[in-house]
């Protein structure tokens, strides 16, 4: 087992023996005695071999760590601890039986490190006028990695020589370590930060060592605050973004986890830069935890605080005191009671904290949101996510003119918005979820929108239509569409979807009540969306006739397409979608075969000097999923082409994966002579396993050359197959040189094909053993 924890300052025992069992079972454990904590690590780890990492201990009270420590001597001997920290006491006081001074940077790798970043994109003109400066600046950060990565990123901003002796010059480097935390130089790129970017770092020092910030979420709560400079040409999102890029290349955040776009979706602070944060905002920002041991009351320390996060932890008491903290503009709840809610007295809170703009009660915090909410007039931020106990939202909540984000995902049991919600003019963001069964027409009145998650639609009068969407053409990223009973399709194209040049992510569901359609082909094949999207799904399509939507083909940077429950046909020249990567086709009721359509291509525009052309139909798609096709037969696509043309299909195809495909007869040769095909997963019907059985598999997947392949026989579904045995069959490149965790893999596999399976290995052990050593 491999266990991190984080632990910082101070010293939690609690909270560590949460992270130590979160991380060896995989979910938060809901206990808060210590001494329980232990019994279960003890249980966990009793005489198995383990890897501990402290990071970051600071406490030299070796009573805080024997008790823990006397716990873990329960696992393996072969187990260890490894402890990281900037004390050397530290180490000495858990008892250390080695010690790894971590050494600082030589000066090459120091200079290697700084020119890399300072350097980058200038000519060797500048970089040779700039070196010797940049040298003895190296010098000075005395080999720290974050010292020479935090200058180097201010310095990448600096262009003139003036501007680096300056750096060079300054008297900072003279100041020694401050509080024996802070260094000089992090001190001197916070000073040379624009004023709007030391707002924004500051900020920072609401949040606790170690937290994983959301980029997005940051952004919003800058916005609140009215850090971000307004730009006539810019969102103040993208305003946001370009901050908090410049913050990142100072290397003030850093451990990014970033979606598979590369986009960024959380950071985090290292712990000597978050030392300087709480450093310089003094008492102006501050983050606490509540625990069990009684009421929490704010000292006068915090008195004149404008920001703080509040963690509330098991069943401890709301802190009433912050009610009189009413100064504050920004309020962060985080509650770790592990689904028990704490019901807060909203009422009492909105009473005195008047001076709030951001407000957030996360993880089942309240139970309601109280009439009162009203009061807090400068408030622009707003979270109540994931609150279970919320059923309605007062319509109070729309006299909040001020408010641009409005965050209510995961609210399970809120089904409608307040009628009101169009008096959100100023409204920005309205993030929420696929629960809400019903939206108000005043949606269209909020024409600031950026965010809006979920659009639903139904066929009350008040209910919000299509045509509620004409004006909000700032939306962007990501729009669900959903329909219920009574909206009319043929309506769709007033929503003005082309307008929306800002979106790259559109689903529609058209799906509704059973025996209801929302479906009008006429309007599908007219609808004509924005065409920068980059990914499309449109789910619930229920007409009869053959639907043609050459509208797709206009979409020229799709790389995502998701269609989903379809009882007409198909009939879409997909394979001209010259950028798609992945393509999913499940649930089509009537599609009985995939035919030239698919992938046709037009050649209207080939060269007539050409004696002979080359078609490619799918020529970017690597991923290709069909599910639930219950009576699709054929696949035959002809890639031979007509005339002189040569159609070539899926030249990088990487992964297919069919299932419950039952009369799926065959699959096409292209596909079996692909040679960038990487993973095949098919389970074998009775039609496809007389074709591909798996005893034959052998020779199949040496012939077709697919590194990866899992085809596997369902025997509940063997339909008069010839002594149809359950088996499992999984190749490799090297099949000689397959472990013995492999072996068992593919028994287990197979095990797991139905009830009575042992019965069955007994009577094929043999044949499974010929097979998977071959």
């Amino acid at each position: 087992m491999k266990i991190w924890v984080c632990v910082s300052d101070p010293f939690e025992e609690i909270r560590i023996g949460k992270a130590i069992l979160e991380s060896i079972r995989n979910e938060a454990p809901n206990l808060n005695e210590f001494q329980t904590l232990l019994k279960n690590i003890h249980e966990s780890i009793e005489d198995k071999k383990f890897l501990l990492v402290l990071d970051d201990v600071w406490t030299e009270d070796s009573s805080k760590w024997e008790k823990l420590k006397n716990c873990l001597k329960y696992g393996s001997k072969d187990s260890r601890v490894l402890v990281t920290t900037r004390n050397r006491k530290v180490a000495e006081v858990v008892g250390s039986s080695n010690f790894i001074e971590v050494k600082m940077l030589s000066d090459d790798k120091c200079w290697t490190l700084f020119s890399r970043i300072s350097f980058r994109g200038r000519s060797n003109e500048e970089c040779q006028k700039l070196e010797n400066v940049g040298r003895r600046i190296v010098k000075k950060c005395k080999g720290l990695p974050l010292a020479v990565k935090t200058l180097a990123g201010l310095l990448y901003f600096k262009k003139t020589i003036e501007e680096w002796q300056s750096v060079l010059d300054s008297e900072m480097w003279e100041l020694e370590e401050v509080e024996n935390k802070i260094f000089p130089p992090l001190l001197i790129s916070y000073f040379y930060l624009p004023s709007e970017l030391k707002r924004c770092f500051l900020y920072c020092a609401i949040f606790p060592k170690d937290y994983d910030i959301s980029k997005d979420e940051l952004i919003k709560l800058w916005m609140t605050q009215d850090y971000l400079k307004p730009n006539q040409n810019k969102d103040m999102e993208l305003v946001g973004e370009e901050y908090f890029e410049k913050l990142a290349m100072r290397s003030f955040f850093q451990d990014f986890d970033k979606d598979e776009d590369g986009s960024i979706i959380t950071c985090k602070m290292h712990d000597m830069v978050h030392d300087l944060a709480q450093y310089l905002v003094k008492n102006k920002c501050f983050y606490v935890e509540v625990d069990d041991n009684g009421e929490f009351r704010l000292n006068s320390y915090y008195e004149k605080a404008h920001h703080s996060m509040i963690v509330l932890k098991g069943k401890t008491s709301f802190p009433i005191s912050i009610f009189y903290e009413n100064k504050l503009r920004s309020l962060i709840f985080k509650h770790l009671g592990y689904g028990q809610r704490m019901g807060i007295d909203t009422s009492k809170l909105f009473d005195h904290l008047t001076c709030l703009r951001a407000l957030h009660f996360g993880n089942n915090s309240i139970k309601d949101v109280s009439i009162g909410v009203n009061k807090l007039i400068h408030l622009r931020y707003l979270n109540i996510s994931r609150n279970y106990g919320i059923i309605e939202l007062p319509k109070t909540v729309c006299e909040l003119y001020n408010l641009q984000t409005l965050n209510i995902e995961g609210c399970t049991n809120l089904k409608k918005l307040p009628e009101e919600i169009g008096k959100l003019v100023n409204l920005r963001h309205l993030i929420n979820s696929s629960y809400l069964e019903y939206m108000p027409k005043g949606i269209e009145r909020l024409t600031c929108l950026r965010t809006l998650s979920v659009v639903v639609m139904s066929g009350d009068k008040k209910a919000c239509k299509f045509e509620c969407l004409r004006n909000l053409n700032h939306l962007g990223r990501e729009l669900w569409m959903t329909c219920r009973g009574g909206v009319d399709v043929g309506e769709i194209n007033k929503a003005g979807f082309k307008n929306k040049t800002k979106l790259v992510i559109l689903m529609i569901d058209l799906s509704s009540e059973e025996g209801v359609s929302n479906t009008n082909e006429e309007a599908l094949e007219d609808f004509q969306p924005a065409p920068n999207l980059e990914a499309l799904s449109l789910c619930g399509y229920w007409g009869a006739s053959r639907l043609s939507l050459n509208w797709m083909m206009s979409l020229t940077k799709l790389r995502k397409l998701y269609l989903k429950s379809w009882s007409g046909f198909i009939r879409l020249s997909l394979g001209k979608l010259s950028c798609l990567e992945s393509l999913w086709i499940m649930e089509m009721k009537s599609v009985k075969s995939l035919d030239d359509e698919f992938v046709r291509m037009e050649s209207d525009n080939i060269s007539s000097f050409s004696s002979s052309s080359l078609l490619i139909a799918f020529p970017k798609l690597q991923s290709l999923e069909f599910y639930k096709m219950e009576v699709w037969e054929e696949w035959d696509c002809g890639a031979s082409g007509r005339g002189e043309e040569q159609i070539k299909i899926m030249p990088c195809l990487r992964s297919l994966t069919i299932d419950e495909c039952p009369k799926l007869k065959t699959l096409p040769d292209y596909l079996l002579q692909s040679t960038t095909l990487e993973e095949l997963d098919i389970p074998l019907y009775p039609i496809l396993q007389r074709r591909y059985r798996v005893e034959t598999a052998e020779n199949w997947v040496k012939d077709c050359g697919i590194p990866k392949i899992r085809i596997y026989e369902n025997p509940m579904i063997s339909d008069d197959l010839e002594s149809s045995s359950p088996s499992v069959v999984s190749f490799h490149d090297d099949v000689e040189d397959q472990t013995e965790t492999a072996h068992m893999s593919a028994i287990h596999r197979a095990v797991s094909l139905h009830d009575n399976v042992e019965n069955r290995l007994s009577q094929t052990q043999t044949e499974i053993t010929d097979v998977i050593d071959s």
